[in-house]
C-alpha cells in the first residue's frame, strides 16, 4: 500500500557509513551498519529518545540510487537533545513523503521493496534528500513484519 503524505520535520541520533550500491556495496555495508547498531548497544546510548522505533535513513546521495550516499541508523530524539560522543545527529527535512507499507520477513521483503522502486525510478519523482524506513512494534513478526518506506517526492 502507498500513500503520499507530509511529514514533519525531525531529528535522530545514531551512527552512519558513506556507500553505494555498486557492486552489492551496500549490502556488506548496511549489514555492518546494523551490526554494530546492535552489538554496541546504540539504543541503550540515547538518553531520551522519542520513541523506540528504529529509523534506517538513505541520505547525501552523490546523485540518485546509483551513487554514492550515507546510510544512518538512529532513534528520534529532541532537536536539543545532547548526543552522546561516537553518536551522530541527523535533521530530517519535512515535506513530500511518498509511504510505502512493506509486508514479509524484513531481511527478504526490504530489499525486494527497493528494487521494485529503483525499476519506478522514472515515475515517482524522488527529490534525493532523505528517505528512510522505520522499524516499529509490527517489523519484528517474522512474515507477518510490517516496516514502512518514505521516499522524499516532489510535490505535486
Amino acid at each position: 500500500m502507498e500513500r503520499k503524505i507530509t511529514i514533519s520535520s525531525f531529528c535522530l541520533a545514531g551512527i552512519s557509513i558513506h556507500t553505494t550500491n555498486a557492486e552489492n556495496q551496500a549490502a556488506e555495508d548496511l549489514g555492518k551498519l546494523w551490526q554494530d547498531f546492535y552489538q554496541k548497544s546504540i539504543p541503550s546510548l540515547i538518553e531520551n529518545p522519542l520513541s523506540e522505533e528504529v529509523f534506517a535513513v538513505y541520505t547525501s546521495y552523490e546523485s540518485d540510487y546509483r551513487g554514492a550516499y550515507t546510510a544512518f541508523i538512529g532513534l528520534k530524539v529532541d532537536s536539543n537533545e545532547k548526543i552522546p560522543n561516537g553518536l551522530q545527529k541527523l535533521e530530517i527535512s519535512g515535506g513530500s513523503y511518498l509511504a510505502i507499507s512493506v509486508k514479509g520477513e524484513p531481511s527478504q521483503s526490504i530489499p525486494k521493496a527497493w528494487v521494485d522502486i529503483w525499476a519506478r525510478e522514472d515515475s515517482l519523482k524522488r527529490k534525493y534528500t532523505a528517505d528512510f524506513e522505520v522499524y516499529g512494534e509490527e517489523s519484528n513478526k517474522g512474515p507477518d513484519s510490517n516496516v514502512t518506506i518514505y521516499l522524499a517526492v516532489a510535490q505535486t
